[in-house]
């Protein structure tokens, strides 16, 4: 299907090329009435090629045509004995979602679509799954869909209609790993797979939606930089250390000594403009303190061992037993699969500090 895709994009290249200087021209226009026909119309040798087609030549839809195109994905999927007729019926909606409108109630809805069939677990489905998770991710950035609210929690709504939810639950289940619980470790769990698939291409995506996820998460903290440790972006940086130099480098900067950072009293105290629930001050790279300024009277100061340098061990952020147990589950993971060597001692040097600052969770991972 990938090659028809591609030999259809050049076609349409040179008919429209063509088409400029014969104005009454109607070819494009037959062509799309003769993919249509066929796109929606049983045929296991036509279907799915037209399907394909449809999506590269059309120059606007709507929601009508892609619902159409949504009932060919249910019937396949029902049967699950046309595995290139569920390729197709993706790589059509991936393309129709570039081309509809920003109101459309599809836009949302795309990403668990996606989501489901990364679920699947199926070898072949994936890389279609995997574009479309792209695909609507970058149209809901572009669309502004993240700018008041978290990622997380404007996908999340989408479940909110409960039969929708029950099926979720149910896949959610399956496959051991719970969206409502933790989307950001869920979904990256899901890219992890294809950051180790077979096909080149899939790896190189799936590297491309973690730093998108990675941007997603991190602008909205205004005034912060890109790799500073937040709790929304903390799975996808984990995901990343085997795969991105820069990633490593900014977690842990620099390997000089340096001085170390002024103590705070105990019980320590903010002054009001700090209050908080809870509050992370970086000092220097080898040197994080985390001040609770709970009403709690035994408020005190947490000095990060100094033996620790790497960012993404930041107790003020990973700072609940939950996701902490599961970083360094997706830390060991990660290690199971890497094979360059630079890598592997990264990791293993973080799985050393780590065991050095959350001592209660390190032993029985």
């Amino acid at each position: 299907m990938t090659a028809m895709e591609t030999i259809t994009d050049l076609l349409l290249e040179i008919m429209e090329s063509c088409m400029k200087d014969l104005p009454e021209c109607t070819w494009l226009k037959k062509w799309t009435e003769l993919a249509s026909n066929f796109a929606f119309e049983f045929n296991p040798a036509l279907q799915p090629r037209s399907i394909v087609v449809l999506g590269c030549i059309f120059k606007e839809a709507d929601d009508r045509l892609v619902q159409k195109v949504l009932n060919v994905l249910i019937m396949a999927l029902s049967s699950y004995n046309d595995l290139v007729l569920v390729e197709a019926a993706f790589m059509c909606l991936s393309r129709l979602q570039v081309i509809l409108n920003k109101d459309s109630k599809f836009h949302k809805a795309f990403f668990w679509i996606a989501v489901a069939v990364l679920q699947l677990s199926e070898v072949s489905l994936y890389p279609c799954g995997l574009a479309l998770v792209e695909q609507s991710l970058i149209t809901l950035e572009t669309h502004g869909a993240f700018e008041s609210e978290p990622a997380d929690k404007v996908l999340m709504a989408v479940r909110e209609e409960p039969l929708l939810e029950f099926h979720c639950k149910q896949m959610d289940h399956f496959v051991g790993l719970q969206f409502s619980q933790s989307f950001h470790f869920a979904l990256m769990v899901h890219l992890v797979k294809g950051v180790y698939h077979p096909q080149a291409t899939s790896s190189a995506r799936a590297i491309r939606i973690l730093n998108l996820m990675h941007n997603i998460t991190s602008k909205r903290k205004t005034g912060r930089g890109s790799f500073v440790v937040n709790q929304d972006n903390l799975a996808y940086l984990a995901a990343l250390l085997p795969v991105s130099e820069e990633v490593r480098s900014n977690l842990r900067p620099g390997n000089k000594k340096e001085p170390d950072s002024p103590t705070l009293p105990y019980p320590g105290r903010l002054d009001n403009n700090m209050a908080g629930s809870s509050t992370s001050l970086n000092t220097e790279p080898q040197v994080s303190i985390v001040i609770t300024t709970d009403e709690n009277p035994d408020d005190q100061a947490f000095s990060w061992p100094k033996e620790c340098q790497n960012m993404l061990l930041d107790p003020g952020i990973v700072n609940d037993t939950q996701t902490q147990a599961l970083l360094l589950t997706t830390l060991a993971i990660l290690l199971e699969h890497i094979t360059g060597d630079m890598e592997t001692r990264y990791l293993y040097e973080v799985l050393a500090e780590a065991s050095l600052v959350f001592p209660g969770v390190f032993p029985v991972m």
